[in-house]
Formats: C-alpha cells, structure tokens, sequence
C-alpha cells in the first residue's frame, strides 16, 4: 500500500492556514509583527526571496525510514511501520532594526516556531492522516541576501509522524 505523503503534507497546511486567524482556538500569528503571509509544502528552495511571503511556514519530506511490523507470509501483506522525518520551515524578514542591542529577527522566529509547535499539539494527528507526531527538535538559522539591508531568520523544526501501513 502507498503511503499519502501529499495528503499528511496537505492535512498539515490546512491546519496551520485554518490556525491563522484571530479567530482560531490558537493563532498561529500570535505575538508576530506580521500575520503569516503563506503556509506551504514546498521545499524552502522553490520558496523565492520576495517580502510578500514573509513570513511564511512550509513543510517538506526529508527522510521515510521504514520498518516491518508484522510477521506475514509475504511483503505484500506484511504491515509496516514508518516514523516520517518532515522539515517544517518558518522564516521571517525583517527590514529595519531597532537599535545594535536587540534583533527583532530572532525574536519574530522564535515565536513563530513555538506557535507552529503549538498548533501541531493541538492537532497532533494531523487530521487523522498519521498515528502521532512529535517535534524532535528546532534550529535556527540566518539568511543572506546580498545588497539588502534586511535581516532573514530561518526556523527548521524536525517533525516525526508515525504512520503504520
């Protein structure tokens, strides 16, 4: 049986984009300057350096370990077990700094990350499509753009979904 990688990817980014009202149980925007512009699921490379979508969320597939889980006569009954390793990736950019002695960069990310973790633990089987999920851990980073005043912070958050199949 295949497994629906689009579908989990698709289930997470209805979540976040249903997460990103005022409205919402949890804003995935709270405490951010800027409301989220985009929540996608593509790969931050195809994401195009360009103000109007920051900032923005995505999530892409990084690594599918698979593992049997059952004892069958043959592969083709045979369940199997996978913990998918998807990369969520927010990123802010902030044009102006205040002063030398506080980055609103890393603040913005900061937050940003910690409502992303928040909304996924408020829907942590990503509507049904996996068995669980579990952030694994989150690191940050900074974009360069060249001849810009601008100052890109990049979130990477490690997401696991156990999915059986």
């Amino acid at each position: 049986m295949a497994i629906d990688l689009s579908g989990i990817k698709t289930a997470f980014k209805t979540i976040l984009d249903a997460a990103n009202d005022t409205a919402a149980a949890y804003d995935l925007s709270a405490g951010l300057t800027n409301r989220v512009q985009k929540v996608l699921k593509v790969n931050p490379a195809k994401i195009p350096v360009d103000a109007t979508y920051y900032p923005y969320v995505s999530i892409y597939m990084d690594r599918k370990p698979i593992e049997l889980d059952t004892i069958a006569k043959d592969q083709l009954v045979g369940r199997r077990m996978s913990d998918l390793q998807f990369q969520i990736i927010g990123a802010v950019w902030e044009i102006n700094t205040a002063d030398a002695f506080t980055d609103d960069a890393d603040e913005q990310i900061e937050k940003l990350m910690e409502n992303v973790e928040e909304v996924i633990r408020r829907n942590h089987r990503l509507n049904n499509t996996v068995l669980w999920t579990r952030p694994q851990e989150t690191t940050y980073h900074t974009g360069l753009i060249p001849d810009e005043e601008a100052h890109l912070r990049i979130g990477v958050m490690t997401l696991i979904a156990r999915i059986q199949y």
